[in-house]
């Protein structure tokens, strides 16, 4: 399978020579096909000269055949898949990301294509999904509330989603564990090195799925632009924990860009690490106050009338 003509294959290479999230990238796969997109970088025909010089600098002195070749074999090292537009698995809601969004959440385009380890399929697991995610440092409250949710929500049959950071998202992943349904994370990374190092044993228990190709290495960009990948493929999004300036604030508003249930958990107003939740529930209107499981399912199934409209 590491034939560059083979679509699956090109769209992983495009996402070793691009930058995951290119919003020209992303409009010219859509256009003309991987294939094509990936013959015309190498060539030196992109518009971009910052496109052009990325791909030339991380391609090296490897041929095409080489790099796709090695992609395939480290894919199949790690026990991954790589997921396209055109599998029954793909996250549809990526859509989300080609429409117009208020405010200045800074959303990227979608991904050329998923690196999925994990047996069940994707698309199964975010039919009822919700990303509950919070602050790295976090309380022994947030962690609990964290655990708690990430418990409750997966015994009534949601799939919880985050990063696998730590703090809250540790704590929720392994609240999923305990009622035997497995999480998902969506790392920055590439899979054989998922972010961060600390919580590889974690890792080893859950789902894991990244936008970029195993070797991968974590950085604030990608950081960025996975927060709204997460956002975009899960159907709400739960604030456990946060400061005023934090990463999850950043998730929390691409996710309110996308037009998803919206929720925060309210701590100790003494807290620093609520001080964030408090500030989203405060300014943010779309933003519901929960405090337990059944706050979160009722919000996440809650009936909306059609944009546009009013109640």
């Amino acid at each position: 399978m590491s034939t560059i003509d083979d679509p699956r294959v090109a769209r992983a290479v495009l996402a070793r020579l691009t930058i995951v999230g290119d919003r020209l990238v992303h409009t010219m796969i859509h256009e003309e096909g991987p294939e094509a997109v990936l013959h015309r970088l190498i060539a030196g025909h992109l518009p971009q000269a910052e496109a052009r010089s990325a791909a030339t600098e991380k391609l090296g002195a490897a041929s095409l055949r080489q790099v796709a070749t090695r992609i395939i074999a480290d894919t199949e090292r790690i026990g991954a898949r790589i997921v396209i537009p055109q599998d029954a698995e793909w996250p549809t809601a990526f859509e989300d990301l080609n429409q117009p969004s208020d405010g200045d959440a800074g959303l990227p385009a979608p991904p050329p294509c998923l690196w999925v380890r994990g047996a069940q399929p994707l698309g199964d697991t975010l039919r009822r999904s919700v990303a509950v995610i919070g602050a790295r440092a976090a309380t022994s409250y947030g962690q609990h509330v964290a655990a708690e949710l990430g418990h409750g929500l997966a015994e009534s049959g949601w799939t919880i989603f985050n990063t696998g950071g730590y703090g809250v998202d540790a704590a929720a992943l392994r609240g999923a564990l305990t009622a035997g349904h497995l999480p998902v994370a969506v790392n920055p990374a590439g899979l054989d090195r998922p972010h961060p190092q600390g919580n590889s044993a974690l890792f080893e228990r859950v789902s894991l799925i990244s936008a970029w190709p195993p070797g991968s290495a974590p950085c604030r960009s990608r950081i960025s632009v996975n927060g709204a990948f997460l956002a975009a493929m899960t159907g709400g999004c739960v604030l456990v924990e946060a400061a005023l300036r934090s990463g999850a604030r950043t998730v929390l508003a691409q996710a309110d860009a996308l037009g998803r249930p919206l929720m925060g958990v309210p701590g100790p107003v003494t807290s620093a690490l609520s001080a964030g939740c408090h500030q989203a529930l405060r300014e943010t209107p779309r933003v519901r106050l929960v405090r337990d499981v059944a706050d979160v399912i009722g919000h996440l199934t809650e009936r909306r009338p059609p944009e546009g409209t009013t109640t």
